[in-house]
């Protein structure tokens, strides 16, 4: 009779528990990271000006498409930067805000993560809900869609880039058709890995990754940061 009544009392204090536990963040046991430990500010370590592959090759351009890129680098040589849209602070698009030597902040929510970037303060919302993105138009952005793999490695696949962007400072070219695909991990605490793969039919001869690592900056905050300012004061746009 007494151990009938313990298991009845203890019945609903175990319903409370997992109750409890269940409102914990996700954590992967492999890893030892909650998807909420990637909230911070970061900074590259290391600004990349031109893109290569994971094992440090060039990207695999298209005939046309390494003409073009040529043509960017000889440009930027002789002092003519008219094919970078940063020149005139309008939007330096992706992937390139994610490589500058430029602090970005992360904000992990159950519906979208944020990218908040110091430069010109521009922001990129990522919707997790798991919908079809709806590609209206080419946006500096583009349109990002992203999902949980594994519970601690964050993957962010974005559509709809426009052209007129170039993908880093050396002025690698990518076509409408661009699609850029994240995977965002925590090497450590204070490491965080993107292994970013680029498919592109009308650029480059086949699908590509390039390798990047951010350092979090600890008590840092994101400063207010108007690139017309700076170039008025005699600064660089990036």
């Amino acid at each position: 009779m007494m151990e009938k009544h313990l298991r009845q009392a203890v019945k609903p204090m175990r319903t409370l528990l997992l109750s409890c536990l269940a409102l914990l963040p996700i954590t992967s046991a492999a890893a030892g990271f909650a998807r909420e430990d990637l909230n911070g500010v970061w900074l590259i370590k290391g600004a990349i000006t031109a893109l290569q592959t994971a094992d440090g090759k060039a990207p695999p351009l298209l005939p046309a498409a390494k003409a073009v890129y040529e043509q960017h680098q000889r440009s930027r040589q002789s002092g003519d930067s008219s094919f970078d849209r940063a020149t005139w602070c309008a939007a330096v698009g992706l992937p390139r805000l994610l490589l500058e030597a430029r602090p970005f902040e992360i904000m992990v929510d159950r519906r979208q993560v944020g990218f908040f970037f110091e430069w010109n303060r521009w922001v990129r919302l990522v919707d997790m809900s798991g919908a079809e993105p709806e590609l209206y138009y080419p946006l500096s952005l583009g349109v990002p869609s992203g999902h949980w793999e594994n519970d601690n490695t964050l993957v962010v696949q974005t559509k709809g880039l426009m052209h007129e962007n170039i993908m880093d400072h050396a002025g690698l070219p990518h076509s409408d058709k661009l699609v850029m695909t994240e995977h965002l991990r925590l090497r450590d605490a204070n490491t965080l890995e993107n292994r970013i793969r680029f498919e592109d039919p009308q650029t480059f001869s086949q699908a590509w990754e390039t390798l990047v690592t951010y350092q979090r900056q600890r008590g840092a905050r994101l400063q207010e940061d108007v690139c017309l300012d700076r170039i008025n004061q005699g600064g660089a746009p990036l």
